[in-house]
């Protein structure tokens, strides 16, 4: 279920996304609407601008549109001050430094939305008969994840790589830090069953970025709860609500090397750190996984296993993840709070690094895991995550090889300049396999040029680290100053 403030919030960010790209040609008139590549005026480059980074349009009494109409600044620069506002220059350097600016607000919150929206999984899942995940929504951010973009891009210099590298949980910092209510239920945490009561997710205009508690245990109806402040490394990867949100099995699920895998956390994780979806290696590099006197229908298959070759070898760094549920009163579900926790590994124990035959005791056995794809190169990638020999490999071990693996590849950076290059031109560069004979791509003049600029500035990204700079880039590129984005 969608947390309804949520639901809003992203309703209006798509459709203000909209109406802002196209807003300042919607409004030009004469010979300039008619050129389809001709220049903005420089107001209407500072409307464009202004309204992608606040979803607002500037008051007429805005003084740097007045300097810019007179042209005492450039409106790029004009733009990027406005930005530059959102930065954490407040608290700890968590926040931003004045809570009533209403540019400030804005500004981080259209951008958090934004990195919110680029996720695959946005909510929690109901876990198995209608029982959902209220108490969890009252406690936790469904947006938690995007928490670490927003941190990156707002955080005085914070690295673009800690959004899978970080190695602590987040929390937002809103302008009502400890609701009495939740915002899910509006319910206080004693009529929900807490005691006594845990600190309830903080609601409100999004100010900053926080980490949370060294150690969060709720106690419902009398039942101790898992940490819900407990990171598991590598960024958003390891963050819980991202493990919950994409886990998405079923109340009792285990791993078991075979049917049950938590393949859907995998497929998540291609999608949001890489912007590719499975298959991301070709039939030929699944051929070798293939058993055909299997019991397990998707390994008889090169077309079957060539996405599960990827997904399942992946989900391993996290087979040991599980449900935890407590009932409410009198034996009823009672908004129960579904929670969710990962077992200890057995050290003794030795399984096949990919079974292909149902494995009860997989789910306790070490948690390596191997990323295996096709990068934007087409070199194929085979990476072990954690050292599968050691007697005490944990999935914090695993979590933090698969940030560290990312963080290493072009296609991490690729990918995040991908996303804001479409946010501010609308052009959509799709990445993949360049040469993959499975999946033969044609591509226009125009398909390569967007490819090479934002190849060039995931570059970029990688080596400076600043997705300030990479805005910058985006937004002060020639074509950003034309009416069509010079497509």
């Amino acid at each position: 279920m969608v947390h309804p403030l949520l639901k809003l919030r992203i309703s209006l960010h798509y459709r203000l996304s909209f109406m802002i790209i196209f807003l300042p040609i919607i409004f030009l008139s004469g010979p300039e609407a008619l050129k389809a590549s001709s220049d903005l005026s420089p107001v209407a480059l500072f409307t464009r601008c202004y309204g992608q980074i606040t979803q607002t349009l500037p008051a007429a009494n805005n003084p740097i549109l007045a300097s810019v109409a007179i042209g005492n600044i450039d409106p790029i620069e004009g733009c990027l001050t406005v930005l530059r506002k959102g930065i954490f220059a407040g608290q700890n350097s968590e926040q931003i430094a004045d809570a009533t600016n209403r540019e400030a607000l804005r500004v981080v919150e259209t951008f958090h939305n934004l990195h919110a929206s680029w996720f695959y999984t946005k909510t929690f899942p109901a876990v198995s008969q209608g029982t959902t995940m209220t108490l969890i929504n009252d406690l936790m951010d469904q947006t938690q994840p995007a928490l670490y973009i927003t941190r990156a891009l707002f955080g005085p210099q914070v690295r673009a790589d800690s959004i899978v590298t970080l190695n602590i949980s987040l929390r937002p910092i809103r302008t009502t830090a400890a609701p009495t209510v939740g915002a899910f239920s509006n319910k206080t945490p004693a009529d929900l069953g807490f005691n006594p009561a845990p600190p309830l997710a903080p609601t409100g205009a999004l100010l900053g970025v926080t980490g949370w508690p060294a150690s969060v245990i709720p106690v419902f109806n009398n039942v101790q709860g898992p940490d819900i402040a407990r990171h598991y490394g590598g960024g958003f990867l390891g963050d819980q609500v991202y493990l919950r949100m994409n886990l998405g099995e079923v109340k009792n699920f285990a791993s078991n090397g075979a049917e049950r895998m938590p393949r859907k956390w995998s497929r998540a994780v291609f999608n949001d750190a890489l912007c590719r979806d499975i298959p991301v290696i070709r039939l030929s590099d699944a051929q070798k996984f293939v058993s055909p006197s299997s019991s397990v229908p998707f390994r008889t298959s090169v077309g079957c296993t060539v996405c599960h070759a990827s997904a399942d070898r992946l989900g391993m760094a996290i087979r040991g993840v599980k449900y935890f549920q407590n009932n409410g009163v009198d034996g009823i579900v009672f908004s129960a709070p579904t929670g969710m926790t990962l077992v200890d590994p057995d050290p003794n124990l030795v399984l096949p690094s990919w079974p292909a035959i149902v494995t009860p005791s997989f789910d306790i056995s070490k948690p390596s895991g191997v990323l295996y794809l096709r990068d934007l190169k087409g070199t194929l990638l085979q990476l072990p995550l954690g050292n599968p020999t050691s007697t005490s490999l944990t999935v914090n071990d695993s979590l933090r090889a698969l940030g560290s693996e990312l963080a290493r590849l072009d296609d991490f950076y690729v990918c995040l300049a991908k996303r804001y290059y479409q946010y501010f031109t609308g052009v959509d560069v799709e990445l993949a396999d360049p040469a993959s004979p499975d999946a033969p791509r044609t591509l226009t003049n125009q398909d390569r040029y967007h490819l090479e600029k934002v190849t060039a500035l995931g570059e970029d990204l990688k080596s400076n680290q600043s997705i300030m700079k990479l805005i910058e880039q985006i937004v002060k590129s020639i074509d950003y100053r034309k009416t069509n984005y010079g497509q």
